[in-house]
């Protein structure tokens, strides 16, 4: 295993910012690539549209169990040890999927795929604060933080063509071989930067965790930004089925179709980096909740209207997409700030609930016995108003002193 372990001497030399960006995207891009694959893969299956969409429910219940384990894990074996059985991982359940016989050797294998992929997710940022000063890995982690918003705004369109002319198999197989050279680049080129490395106290970080249950502020920042931020999942299960049973849109049509819609997320992104420190932190997520919950009551109402078009289903979508991306940053900052003593069992916590929350969205969007886009609809209400409901009543003191 000494493969696994790079020279004292290199402990320092910190990893390009490119090679940091590629991966971190890697654990979000496979649940946008195969978005436009998901009509063609179900029939090739022949599985329900809502049955393909527990493909993507379980990506996210493994990028779920990756953010609770993984950082704990690259803190007694080191980032690169880690970040390299990850990728492994990710490109054997890759390859995995080009021959999956059946959605539940589909499901199987996203699993696996996302816990892999995670690992670049979790220790990108871990990497970034390793080996930069606070000034530089706050500077480092923005740009991460952009280039985890923008991927999936491409990510859609590359699986769109994909698809349309090689089928959706190949998806698979262009993941494998994307992340089986970043695999060999790692192998050959990453240094380990955690250089003091110490035994797992697994019972002092559940017991953080635990502890962080009775933490009311971080309960409402944790519920409200997993719901908030993570309510768009239903669209994105929803999406691909509505747009080419309704709209005869092609994968490559509906890969530019997200593009506006993730378009608008980054957008609202790029908006929460300029109001950091100049809103109340209170003010933002209350604005943002109750715009989504605006926003899916005028989605819902043109559904039972039957006024669904190309046009009215991508407005208040793209409502939705923007306050997502005002609120997120927000909702995660307060959350791992409100308990100062517990700051990686929190990001932990809030990482494993946003991603179970997004998992039971697009799992509770595909079983709802109602016409796909009346469920898209009602669970994007109802995310909205969880997190209205969690973000509205928290008081203006405790925000007074962040």
């Amino acid at each position: 295993m000494d493969f696994l372990r790079s020279p004292p001497q290199r402990l320092s030399r910190a990893p390009s910012l490119m090679f940091l960006v590629w991966i971190t995207i890697a654990g979000t891009f496979p649940i946008h690539i195969f978005v436009p694959a998901l009509p063609d893969a179900a029939r090739d299956l022949g599985v329900s549209a809502g049955a393909m969409q527990l493909s993507i429910t379980a990506y996210l219940i493994g990028l779920s169990l990756g953010q609770l384990l993984l950082g704990l894990l690259s803190d007694r074996f080191g980032r690169r040890p880690v970040l390299l059985a990850g990728l492994l991982l990710y490109v054997l359940s890759s390859a995995a999927l080009v021959v999956a016989p059946s959605l539940g050797a589909v499901l199987i294998a996203r699993v696996f795929q996302a816990i892999g992929g995670c690992a670049g997710l979790v220790l990108g940022r871990a990497i970034t604060r390793d080996t930069a000063g606070p000034d530089r890995a706050t500077a480092r982690l923005a740009i991460l933080g952009a280039a985890i918003s923008i991927g999936p705004a491409f990510a859609p369109i590359i699986g769109g063509q994909v698809a349309l002319h090689f089928g959706w198999r190949a998806v698979f197989v262009l993941l494998a071989g994307m992340n089986a050279v970043l695999l060999a680049i790692t192998l050959a080129t990453l240094p380990e930067t955690h250089a003091n490395r110490g035994d797992i106290n697994i019972r002092a970080y559940f017991g953080r965790i635990l502890a962080l249950r009775q933490n009311a502020v971080f309960m409402r920042f944790c519920i409200g930004g997993a719901f908030a931020t993570t309510s768009f999942y239903a669209f994105v299960g929803a999406a691909p089925f509505i747009l080419k049973t309704q709209f005869g849109l092609t994968p490559d049509q509906v890969g530019l179709a997200f593009l506006v819609v993730v378009g608008s997320l980054t957008l609202g992104s790029l908006l929460a980096s300029r109001l950091a420190g100049r809103l109340p932190v209170q003010t933002v997520v209350k604005t943002a909740s109750l715009t989504m919950l605006a926003a899916s009551l005028f989605l819902l109402g043109l559904v039972l209207a039957g006024r669904l078009s190309l046009l009215s289903l991508h407005l208040p979508i793209m409502a939705i997409s923007f306050a997502i991306g005002l609120c997120s940053p927000f909702a995660m900052s307060g959350a791992i700030s409100a308990e100062a003593a517990a700051i990686g069992a929190a990001s932990g916590l809030y990482g494993c609930t946003q991603m179970g929350t997004g998992a039971a969205i697009i799992a509770a969007t595909g079983m709802l016995p109602v016409p796909l886009e009346l469920a898209m609809a009602l669970v994007l209400l109802a995310a909205s108003a969880v997190a209205a409901a969690a973000f509205c009543p928290i008081s203006l003191r405790w925000f007074s002193r962040r």
